[in-house]
């Protein structure tokens, strides 16, 4: 004896395999694919997304921090190199190279004796950060200059 499931022929003994292959635990298995999720799988789905979720915020508003102080370390820079300029710009026996140390805006520099007839240059500047735990972040940068070229 020959059965037809979805157009084919086969045995009874092929339909009967088959039949039992679609029924599990007394369920019709097309009936228990498009029954949906179990409660227990949409609350593992939704934790999984939150803890991305999280992880990804996380990452973003650390990358946002890193480039606001990357920003003021820049800038700060700058004004560094500014005020090197400046100081540049003076003659080697102006009282801006006075051994010694010299305040200005957000820090100071220090002029010290350097070999063979240079004065050395240290300055350092600072910038109040929120985002670590010491209040300050300084920033040095050093240079020299010499009695031959700064006349």
């Amino acid at each position: 004896m020959h059965h037809q499931i979805e157009g084919k022929q086969m045995s009874a003994r092929s339909a009967s395999v088959i039949g039992r292959a679609l029924r599990v635990s007394g369920c019709d298995l097309r009936r228990r694919l498009s029954a949906g999720f179990t409660l227990v799988e949409v609350m593992f789905a939704s934790a999984i997304m939150a803890l991305a979720l999280i992880t990804m915020v996380a990452t973003f508003v650390q990358c946002k921090r890193c480039t606001s102080r990357l920003n003021k370390h820049l800038g700060l820079m700058h004004q560094m190199r500014r005020v090197m300029e400046e100081l540049h710009s003076h003659s080697f026996g102006d009282s801006v190279f006075d051994l010694g140390s010299h305040a200005i805006s957000n820090g100071y520099y220090v002029v010290s004796d350097g070999p063979w007839g240079t004065k050395d240059i240290n300055m350092t500047m600072y910038w109040a950060d929120s985002l670590s735990s010491p209040t300050n972040v300084w920033i040095t940068m050093s240079t020299s200059i010499s009695s031959g070229l700064h006349k």
